[in-house]
C-alpha cells in the first residue's frame, strides 16, 4: 500500500480557478489541484516570489525526494519507497491512525513501511551511493547505504546493501579496505543464499569474483562465481548474466594463458 497523502491545496494565489482538463487528483503535481501550462499571453508580467508561510502543506503525510535531499531528511525523517515502477522514495512527515498496523511487539508503524523490498528500491540507493563516490563523497555514499538497512523490510536488501558497502570500500584502494570488501561480499553471498534469492547472490559472487580476480586468484574467482551463474536456466540476456558470462570467459581465458 503506498503512503496515504493528504495533500493540502496550494496557496490561493498559486490555485487557478479551473481544474486540469481530464486530469484526476491521483495524475496531478503533488500539493496542488489544479495547475496550468504557463504561457507568455497570460503570464507575461508574473514572476517568481520566494515563499516563506508553508501552512498550505501542513496536512502532508509524505513528500518525495531528489537524490541531493536524501541524505538530510534520512538524519531527521523515517524515509519509505512508493510501490510503483521507480519505487520513489518519499519523506515520511506524518501519519494517520487508519494507516497504522499493529505489529506482534506490540509497536505500530505505517502500513506502508512494511513493502520496502523492492529491487527498485535497491537500485535508488545504490545508484545514489555510486554518485557520491565518483564526486569523492565516500561517506555520504556509506550514509546511504546504512540508511538503507534501516528501510529493509524483514533483511530483505541486506544482502545487496552488504555487497554495495563492500564496493564502495575497494573505493579506498586499500589493503585494509580489500579486507574488508572481501568481508561484505562473503557475508551478502551468505545471506542472499539463506534468502533463496539468486540474483543478489549472483551479483555478490561477482563482486566477490572480481575482487579475487584483481589479487591475481582466477581459480578461486572461477569457483565462486561459476557454480552460482549455473544455476541460472533464463534471463540470459539480462545485463547481469551478461557481465557474469562476459567476467566468467575473461578468467577462463586468463587461466589458460
Amino acid at each position: 500500500m503506498q503512503p496515504d497523502l493528504n495533500i493540502p491545496r496550494a496557496p490561493a494565489s498559486a490555485t487557478p480557478s479551473k481544474r486540469a482538463p481530464n486530469a484526476t487528483q491521483s495524475e496531478l503535481p503533488i500539493l496542488y489541484t489544479a495547475p496550468v501550462a504557463v504561457n507568455v499571453q497570460t503570464h507575461g508580467d508574473h514572476g517568481v516570489a520566494p515563499i516563506r508561510d508553508y501552512d498550505f502543506a501542513a496536512g502532508a503525510l509524505a513528500l518525495p525526494l531528489t537524490r541531493a535531499e536524501f541524505i538530510q531528511a534520512a538524519a531527521h525523517y523515517p524515509i519509505v519507497f512508493a510501490q510503483n515502477e521507480t519505487a520513489t522514495p518519499l519523506v515520511v512527515l506524518g501519519i494517520k491512525e487508519r494507516d497504522l498496523d499493529t505489529q506482534d511487539c506490540g509497536r505500530r508503524t505505517p502500513a506502508s513501511t512494511r513493502s520496502l523490498s523492492t529491487t527498485a528500491a535497491a537500485g535508488f540507493i545504490g545508484e545514489t551511493a555510486e554518485a557520491f563516490v565518483r564526486t569523492g563523497r565516500i561517506a555520504e555514499g556509506l550514509a546511504v547505504i546504512e540508511a538503507g538497512f534501516g528501510q529493509s523490510e524483514a533483511g530483505w536488501l541486506t544482502p545487496e546493501l552488504l555487497r554495495l558497502k563492500g564496493e564502495l570500500s575497494l573505493s579506498q584502494s586499500t589493503r585494509a579496505a580489500a579486507e574488508t570488501a572481501d568481508d561484505l561480499f562473503r557475508q551478502a553471498l551468505t545471506g542472499a543464499r539463506q534468502q533463496q534469492a539468486l540474483a543478489w547472490e549472483l551479483r555478490a559472487a561477482m563482486s566477490l569474483a572480481r575482487l579475487l580476480r584483481n589479487q591475481g586468484r582466477h581459480a578461486d574467482s572461477i569457483a565462486c562465481l561459476e557454480p552460482v551463474y549455473g544455476r541460472f536456466t533464463e534471463g540470459f540476456g539480462t545485463a547481469d548474466l551478461i557481465a557474469a558470462k562476459q567476467l566468467l570467459d575473461e578468467l577462463s581465458g586468463a587461466g589458460r594463458r
